[in-house]
């Protein structure tokens, strides 16, 4: 990333890894991720390019890209000029990194591919791929925080909450946490105020929405799910359209749900897809359910409610 770590843990690392991942729609990042990602190198230890090379190299994409735009192109038809957009680059930036010609063409092809596709998603799709151990993720970038996180699970548990009367929507790596707001009533002032600042969330039905609901992510197997509460379908690159995606919160949410069993094999594998009743039976009623607990009352004096509470445990 061109920023040294503040110290060596995991969670820092993990923002590097995503800082280098997460590309779409900016040249200069995608540039980036090609030269580490898709240029052939003999260890960790290699030279970068210089900002400012990399900035130049952008811009050739850029202005190349702009003329495809110029042209009233489509999306879908800027998707099929990537070839013309490949070999117009590629000759612009010859000599311009210390490469040969064949790692020139596939440093060309990934930036283009990458500008694309490496959504917030897809970036969190790699990473798992890639990743030894076992996580327990919140992944969001600075691009996509109006809209979008993703929540992960491998070798850890995850479970989100979602409170469709409040509009909330709670995570954590503990079952009970996700019941911290139960009981919890929206003020009409908040409200009001949340319809104004976002008005794609207001409105979406007149009827009770329902009772908030648990989703425990499957951590044995591995599971990644994108919360987009953008107005509009979700917001995910071609990669992840072949996913499922299921309506939360009254409509008001969408969650695509990307089971690591997929891998990333751009469909060459069979898609790992849950049926909607077998979906339906993962989402456990947090509210108006016999067999969830409410949360205990308030204790003015914690720690001496934990003391009185300790003949029960023995």
């Amino acid at each position: 990333t061109g920023y040294p770590m503040n110290c060596e843990v995991d969670s820092i690392a993990v923002a590097g890894l995503m800082d280098l991942l997460r590309t779409q729609g900016s040249w200069f990042l995608s540039a980036r991720y090609a030269y580490h990602f898709e240029v052939l190198h003999c260890g960790l230890d290699y030279d970068m390019p210089s900002k400012k090379v990399l900035q130049e190299i952008a811009s050739h994409f850029d202005q190349a890209f702009q003329v495809c735009l110029g042209k009233g192109n489509s999306l879908e038809e800027l998707k099929a000029c990537r070839s013309d957009l490949a070999t117009q680059v590629s000759q612009q930036i010859k000599g311009m990194l210390d490469i040969s010609e064949a790692e020139q063409e596939c440093f060309v092809k990934g930036a283009i591919d990458a500008f694309f596709n490496n959504d917030l998603l897809w970036a969190a799709r790699l990473f798992l791929h890639q990743a030894k151990g076992s996580f327990g993720l919140c992944l969001t970038s600075s691009l996509d925080a109006k809209r979008q996180i993703v929540v992960g699970a491998r070798g850890q548990t995850m479970s989100v909450g979602f409170y469709p009367r409040t509009g909330l929507i709670l995570y954590g790596s503990e079952q009970a946490s996700v019941k911290a707001a139960l009981g919890v009533t929206a003020p009409s002032s908040k409200v009001s105020k949340l319809s104004k600042l976002a008005p794609e969330l207001d409105g979406v039905s007149t009827q009770d929405p329902g009772p908030a609901i648990r989703l425990d992510l499957d951590d044995l197997a591995g599971e990644l799910c994108l919360l987009d509460w953008g107005s509009g379908p979700a917001s995910v690159s071609e990669r992840n359209q072949e996913l499922p995606v299921h309506t939360m919160m009254n409509g008001r949410v969408t969650l695509t749900d990307a089971l690591e069993g997929n891998g990333l094999g751009r469909g060459s594998k069979r898609l790992v897809t849950q049926s909607l009743a077998r979906w339906s039976k993962r989402l456990v009623t947090l509210e108006d359910n016999p067999l969830v607990l409410p949360l205990p009352p308030v204790d003015d004096q914690p720690i001496q409610g934990d003391i009185a509470d300790i003949p029960k445990a023995l």
